[in-house]
């Protein structure tokens, strides 16, 4: 009975889809590397960072696959591999009502969540206040769009975490004990982009989020600090708080002329009673974070911030994209000593080339530095991206 049960959504979801099958099958792999240039350290072979590794660097390996048509034309069945996390998804489209859509969704990340294994305090690598995280989740969500651009989003999602020591930890330091989080979330979108004829990964058009949420935690205790000592006051979300943000995301980019393309992209947040589990993480070039070049993946998390970047560039050819951008970026506690209602400003620079064939394959790279990021021999930093994808659709 109890496995009947279990399946009730998943049957649910399939069985409000209808129509006749059209299937196409979506495929898109892709890996990458942000460095920085003292780094020697990459992010999927962890035992091999050295012990006081300065400037971490990450990477990542992808595969992505979706099938549409699945059971129904409307269903979408998708799974996705991403170095060290798994995730499958569901969903259903124009369910009942044009429009209308659900879907269910599960991850499960495995050590290297929130990039937690390193901790950068002004510049300064300290693994032994680091540990590994893990979660597993599983939610639903349902929307609905409004004139074909503006679409409400509701989610509902359970996740459980679970942390242990890394390889370089001391064991004097409280690392966070594993709680359970219910994580509710409201959104609203509007999406009206168009990719680049080149398939260069540029955009054109405008697309913006807002979203609102909070995590509903059982068991959790503060974390950070020596044994014997004072906690960690950034890290002092205790059972019965709620970490909760509203935060925003905008993107829009035109072509000029014939040869010219510029973009603007702006995110910010703001969250009460969080931690360094829940806040977000800020630095690096990758699609994953709050992009500031020159700083490390994971430099800061912040629970307050702005942060905005514009790119302009030419494209010699229409699969040749060669620009430049300058950064932007207001974020609390910049010395991550718990004063949260200090701010610091940073600023950065990066020059970046973008290469596609035939709209499947694309590769991009990116070098940037800042002044305002420190590093142990003094101010500035200089940091590099790349990034190979393949996409194919059928």
């Amino acid at each position: 009975m109890r496995r009947h049960l279990v399946g009730l959504p998943v049957l649910a979801v399939l069985l409000l889809a209808g129509g006749a099958r059209a299937d196409v099958h979506e495929l898109e792999m892709a890996a990458g590397l942000d460095a920085g240039a003292e780094g020697t350290g990459i992010y999927a072979l962890p035992w091999g960072l050295p012990p006081r590794q300065k400037t971490p660097s990450y990477g990542v390996a992808r595969a992505a696959w979706r099938w549409l048509g699945f059971w129904r034309p409307n269903v979408a069945l998708s799974a996705e591999f991403n170095t060290d996390t798994l995730a499958a998804g569901l969903d259903a489209y124009n369910v009942g009502a044009p429009g209308l859509s659900v879907g269910l969704f599960s991850r499960a990340e495995l050590g290297f969540a929130q990039v937690s294994l390193n901790q950068l305090h002004d510049g300064v690598n300290h693994p032994e206040r680091g540990y590994t995280a893990s979660y597993a989740m599983t939610g639903g969500r349902a929307s609905y769009t409004v004139l074909n651009r503006l679409t409400v989003e509701g989610e509902l999602g359970g996740r459980g975490w679970v942390f242990t020591p890394g390889p370089n930890t001391d064991r004097n330091w409280r690392i966070p004990a594993p709680f359970l989080a219910l994580e509710p979330r409201a959104r609203l979108k509007w999406h009206d982009l168009r990719p680049d004829e080149g398939g260069l990964g540029l955009h054109r058009g405008m697309a913006a989020m807002l979203e609102a949420g909070m995590d509903v935690r059982a068991f959790s205790r503060s974390f950070g600090g020596y044994k014997g000592g004072p906690v960690d006051p950034r890290n002092t979300v205790e059972a019965g708080e709620f970490p909760r943000r509203i935060s925003a995301r905008g993107l829009a980019g035109v072509p000029l002329a014939r040869r010219l393309w510029v973009g603007l992209q702006g995110d910010a947040g703001y969250g009460h009673d969080e931690d360094d589990i829940s806040r977000t993480v800020i630095g690096g070039m990758n699609p994953y974070t709050v992009n500031v070049p020159g700083a490390a993946w994971g430099e800061w998390r912040s629970e307050r911030y702005v942060a905005g970047h514009a790119h302009a560039g030419i494209l010699p050819l229409q699969n040749l994209y060669v620009g430049l951008s300058a950064h932007l970026c207001v974020l609390n506690d910049p010395h991550r000593v718990g004063a949260l209602d200090e701010l610091g400003v940073v600023r950065a620079f990066a020059a970046e080339v973008r290469v596609a064939l035939a709209r499947v394959v694309r590769w991009r790279l990116s070098v940037g530095g800042s002044g305002d990021v420190r590093r142990e021999r003094g101010p500035g930093a200089l940091g590099a991206f790349t990034w190979f994808e393949l996409g194919l659709r059928q």
